[in-house]
């Protein structure tokens, strides 16, 4: 599952490196696990934008936060984030992913407790996804297999 997540930031790294963004996740140190542990903060500011603001295909901002995010997910310790074999189904889309990907980071931040208990952490990243995709204003429709694979979790 870490190998999901590396290739996803090598992906998200090629595509975004030299944009100009509004808030510097670029700048932001993740060498050490306490480096990861001191920016938990601003990986909940990141994933609660991506999951509260409109969905827009080339948009550098949401970009930005989501490499920042993936970046902190594979460096951290703290949290062990895994994508079940059910969860498989939505990996090949990227932009789905992404949000499913910010859904994990902030419930896992907001529920410490439960971090480590991967069925609720799936269940409730799915119920954010899926709530993210009922706002029409947000731009995000789900196909139908897409919507079967969060529902049926």
């Amino acid at each position: 599952m870490i190998k999901i997540f590396f290739l996803i930031a090598i992906l998200l790294n090629g595509s975004i490196a030299f944009s100009q963004t509004y808030y510097p996740y670029q700048d932001i140190k993740l060498e050490t696990p306490a480096d990861c542990k001191a920016a938990n903060p601003i990986a909940l500011h990141a994933a609660t934008t991506l999951l509260s603001t409109p969905f827009k295909k080339a948009d550098k901002d949401r970009a930005s936060a989501l490499q920042f995010l993936v970046k902190w997910m594979t460096a951290g310790k703290e949290f062990k984030f895994i994508i079940s074999e059910k969860m498989q189904g939505i990996v090949a889309d990227a932009d789905l992913f992404g949000l499913y990907t910010a859904a994990m980071a902030k419930f896992c931040l907001e529920n410490k407790n439960l971090a480590g208990v991967i069925q609720v952490v799936e269940n409730s990243s799915c119920k954010l996804v899926l709530d993210y995709c009922e706002i029409a204003s947000n731009n995000f429709p789900l196909k139908k297999k897409q919507r079967k694979i969060l529902e049926n979790n």
